[in-house]
């Protein structure tokens, strides 16, 4: 019988992290690789947490209170031990006990209250070592830069486009209709690659300035000292999304971000109950314009002035709200400059935002979203 004591905030993140990895749905992940996997060294007084749906494999050393009796090996219900860990109180002091006191029972101890739950097999669960740390490169703010391109990524293709693209210089992504990159230099990349970016969605509240490596067709990279995080690379060769950006449109405008994304959240009202909205654009006369409308609803538009800029004629286009407003998001700074092709509404949009991010987005056809 082994027991093992924890201060309720560290587990409770730790599993946490491992649960948002973990396969929840039915498939060749689940498989082979449900539930969590907690590795109890009575020697070195340590504890190693694993998860891995088989494309992230995550690896976390945990700091425990204390540690009664033998080496073990536990394969924890992730759903069921992350749901019991997620309400643990976290006030300073409270402590938490995993106790195997049957061979296929773990029982979890907090206070007055008790929880029960099976133990699986962790024979065939699988295992993968620590990598080496020194031939890493720190990369500051590795969650923004993701967030900052991740948008652009397919949700419903396939691989690669579905990815995000690293070449060591810049990071990329696109799904052939929309785009964006922003500069991430990763100096130990041997050769650019493609990782799932969504993938990294579970942990972006936990990644911040990490060490990113490659090795044997994986990315690698480690948040902290305690945690070591694997991820396959997606094969297949990666458009270049540097070469879209021509930049040689007619006119541009400046707009601040904050207000253009609440112009176009207010608009997007008249568009709910459309299975795909469109939303027109209106620059021109030195106004920037939106609307969206509902022919059997109604219309709702808004307009910000932009005193000396866009002096020519109304220049109108269609872009899908959603994207432009995922777009102007991410951008770094607030001011963000919008470049067009006036005159040419079929003409791809492009936004810089600052800190060398770019966006570009190909417009929606008005004609023919009116027809249908």
């Amino acid at each position: 019988m082994t027991k093992v004591t924890f201060e309720n905030a560290t587990i409770r993140d730790v599993i946490g992290k491992a649960g948002r990895i973990a396969p929840r749905k039915s498939g060749e992940a689940m498989d082979k690789a449900s539930g969590i996997l907690m590795e109890i060294d009575s020697v070195a007084q340590q504890v190693t947490v694993r998860a891995t749906n088989m494309e992230i494999f995550y690896m976390e050393i945990v700091d425990a209170v204390s540690i009664e009796g033998g080496s073990v090996t536990w394969r924890l219900p992730s759903m069921i031990i992350d749901g019991v860990c997620n309400k643990l109180p976290i006030q300073s002091g409270s402590m938490v006990i995993f106790d195997d006191e049957e061979s296929t029972t773990m029982k979890v101890t907090t206070g007055r209250m008790v929880a029960k739950m099976r133990l699986s097999n962790y024979e065939y669960y699988p295992r993968w070592g620590a990598f080496d740390p020194e031939d890493l490169t720190t990369v500051e703010d590795f969650t923004k830069l993701i967030q900052r391109v991740q948008w652009a990524a397919s949700k419903n293709g396939v691989a690669p486009l579905t990815g995000v693209h690293l070449t060591g210089e810049i990071m990329s992504a696109t799904d052939q209709f929309k785009a964006a990159l922003s500069p991430c230099k990763i100096e130990h990349l041997v050769e650019p690659v493609t990782i799932p970016g969504s993938i990294f969605a579970p942990l972006m509240k936990h990644l911040g300035d990490v060490k990113l490596g490659q090795e044997d067709g994986m990315i690698l990279i480690m948040p902290d000292d305690s945690t070591q995080i694997r991820c396959v690379t997606f094969p297949g060769n990666f458009p270049k999304v540097h070469l879209a950006m021509k930049r040689n449109e007619t006119h541009a405008v400046i707009v601040k971000k904050s207000n253009l994304v609440e112009m176009i959240e207010r608009a997007m009202v008249m568009g709910q109950s459309s299975r795909i909205p469109i939303l027109k654009v209106i620059i021109g006369q030195e106004e920037f314009a939106v609307m969206m409308e509902d022919q059997e609803v109604g219309l709702l538009g808004d307009v910000v002035d932009i005193p000396g800029q866009a002096t020519h004629d109304r220049h109108t286009f269609g872009l899908t709200p959603e994207t432009l407003t995922a777009a102007m998001s991410a951008a770094p700074n607030e001011d963000v400059t919008i470049y067009y092709h006036f005159g040419l509404p079929m003409k791809p949009i492009r936004m810089d935002g600052g800190s060398g991010y770019e966006a570009l987005i190909m417009p929606r056809n008005l004609e023919k979203s009116a027809d249908e």
